[in-house]
């Protein structure tokens, strides 16, 4: 899990997503005694845009391999999430379970803006949105899913407690 936390706050924070009032926060693993020491947002990994309407607007279309770039970014992003709330449900005693569901939060989080900006910019030029309408279609349905489980994290762990 902190392995997975700490690549996916540095994907965030190298794209600007998370605010700047950041601190250093050590995570103790109690599965492999690794004391690792990550960023995380002070508040609930709010978000913002990385770039500037404007500037958006100035960059033009998006070229297919920056597209496949940018789709692949978000199939790794969901993929770590979902590997986060597996953790969640894993998770044995109540600070573990509620410091895992931190890092699913983010994790989750950082999937849906990804796949929230790729579209934002799409939209921007009438070429971007007939391939936005193609996007939708196919990672609509996988952003909503990851949202769902996240949503379902506490009943999971109620089940399997049981």
């Amino acid at each position: 899990m902190s392995l997975r936390f700490h690549r996916v706050a540095s994907l965030m924070l190298s794209r600007g997503a998370c605010r700047s009032s950041v601190y250093d926060r050590t995570i103790h693993s109690p599965r492999n005694s690794i004391i690792i020491s990550a960023q995380m947002s002070s508040s609930s990994a709010q978000f913002k845009p990385s770039f500037s309407l404007a500037e958006k607007r100035s960059m033009g279309v998006i070229t297919p391999e920056e597209l496949e770039k940018r789709i692949e970014r978000i199939k790794r992003l969901a993929d770590e999430a979902r590997l986060c709330i597996k953790d969640c449900v894993e998770s044995f005693s109540i600070d573990e379970f509620n410091e895992e569901v931190r890092t699913a939060k983010v994790a989750t989080d950082a999937a849906s803006m990804a796949y929230s900006e790729l579209l934002e910019e799409l939209a921007l030029t009438p070429e971007g949105v007939e391939v936005l309408n193609g996007i939708r279609k196919l990672y609509a349905p996988m952003v909503e899913s990851l949202r769902h489980e996240f949503n379902n994290i506490g009943e999971a762990n109620v089940v399997q407690k049981n």
